[in-house]
């Protein structure tokens, strides 16, 4: 087997792969004769069919799998020895101009498109961020305390919608002439008074059950990201959706809880806390511990951006977007990718990114590490819902979780984003600004947005 490279740029190759039978007609036979001794055919007993009827009925597809596996274990033999850094898999070329014929042709040439991973220079030691901290004040632990009296109060159903009431609407897309459109949204959905936009809040507000309103789509939150999992749409399509009526079928109120030992013993556990103080104290703390989770997923997500916007180089675009509708799972077109082509750029870009400062840097994530990270993950799962979990319970949820190869891979993407993180504060320059709450969700907001 012959394999030669043809560099058509720093960013494209083609592979030229020339097989002989020389190279396959060994893996050939021997398939074959694994097949004769569990051949079955009329005539014959099993394992007893003539060696030249099972090679007239086999050979053929079984060249084409001899072949096509050699070929392929040829190539990232080829790719590995000649330290090629591709993007992707190679593709075959499609617009080559060979035709195949494997029941009578011997001698093949296969040609094969590359994607050239491009060279880049991270200079860490430029890096500059800014990293948010949250002013956990007396006014903060305020709303939280409200926040945990009202979860463990009890529901009303009021008859006019006010303050922070939830609210369950129907929303029908409109017509021009207010009829519903056929296609359009028609959804139902919870929403909280108090967390919708100022315009929604204005119309909603004083709304009793089977009243009715009308609101621009984009209209209904600040945040369009939050507008469009509401009404079950794209984000991208918001734009497009013209007018909404919106029914109110039901609205519910939540009564706070009194602070007293009731309250502090459901939250934390009987005894363990035994006065306003001790409980607002301890929410202070839990508040803080969960506000350093937030900080350090912003200050992830601003060194990605820092280095995305400031790490230059191209990529093969036209390779990669072909290589993305080969290996889409669900069928797709080159300019259905092309549409969202920007989200890929952007993945692709990052994993080459963190792949160079993984190499570079020789950063590992060992095992008793993915192990005692997934225990953080549980913990504060259970945390979020009031309740506590002791080692012993831990101990199985753990190793279910890490049985489970997405969720496994996805706690070794987030260490190696800290590793990464921990690597830019050891070498850029990380400064810190306090914050408020309410600053901080702002800024959070504004960077889901764009």
């Amino acid at each position: 087997m012959n394999i030669t490279q043809q560099k058509i740029d720093d960013l494209n190759a083609v592979l030229n792969v020339e097989v002989q039978e020389a190279d396959y007609k060994a893996l050939v036979d021997g398939a074959l004769k694994k097949y004769q001794k569990t051949a079955k055919m009329q005539g014959f007993r099993p394992g007893k069919v003539p060696a030249s009827l099972v090679k007239k009925m086999y050979e053929p597809s079984v060249k084409v799998d001899e072949i096509n596996r050699l070929v392929s274990q040829s190539l990232e033999k080829y790719i590995a020895d000649n330290k090629i850094e591709i993007i992707g898999q190679p593709l075959p070329k499609a617009d080559s101009g060979i035709t195949y014929d494997f029941t009578n042709q011997n001698d093949f040439k296969f040609i094969y498109e590359l994607g050239i991973a491009p060279s880049f220079d991270i200079a860490l030691d430029k890096v500059a961020v800014t990293q948010l901290k949250i002013n956990v004040d007396e006014t903060l632990v305020d709303k939280f305390v409200k926040d945990i009296a009202k979860r463990y109060g009890k529901m009303s159903a009021p008859e006019a919608a006010e303050g922070s009431d939830l609210i369950y609407i129907e929303f029908t897309e409109l017509n021009a002439d207010a009829s519903p459109k056929e296609g359009g949204v028609s959804k139902m959905a919870v929403v909280a008074l108090n967390e919708v936009s100022k315009k929604a809040n204005e119309q909603l507000n004083g709304k009793k059950k089977e009243e009715e309103v009308t609101l621009a789509a984009s209209a209904l939150y600040d945040d369009a990201a939050k507008t469009a999992s509401t009404l079950g749409v794209d984000q991208a399509s918001l734009s497009s959706l013209g007018t909404l009526k919106l029914k109110v079928l039901n609205i519910s109120r939540l009564q706070e809880s009194d602070l007293n030992q009731e309250l502090f013993d459901k939250v934390y556990g009987a005894g363990t806390v035994n006065s306003v103080d001790e409980f607002r104290a301890k929410v202070k703390t839990e508040s803080s511990e969960a506000m350093a989770t937030q900080e350090l997923t912003k200050l992830q997500n601003d060194v990605i951006q820092y280095l995305l916007d400031n790490v230059k180089f191209k990529l093969p675009d036209t390779f990669v977007k072909k290589w993305l509708v080969a290996a889409s799972q669900k069928p797709t077109t080159f300019e259905a990718v092309e549409q969202e082509y920007h989200h890929y750029e952007r993945g692709m870009k990052w994993q080459l990114i963190e792949n160079k400062l993984i190499r570079e840097n020789d950063l590992k994530v060992e095992f008793n590490e993915l192990e005692e990270k997934a225990k953080e993950l549980v913990r504060a799962n259970f945390r979020q819902y009031g309740q506590n979990i002791d080692d012993e319970q831990l101990a199985p949820i753990v190793t279910s979780v890490l049985q489970k190869e997405e969720e496994r891979r996805g706690i070794y993407d987030a260490l190696y984003t800290e590793k990464i993180v921990n690597l830019v504060k050891s070498k850029g320059k990380i400064s810190e600004k306090v914050v408020s709450f309410d600053e901080f969700t702002k800024l959070v907001s504004q960077q889901n947005n764009q």
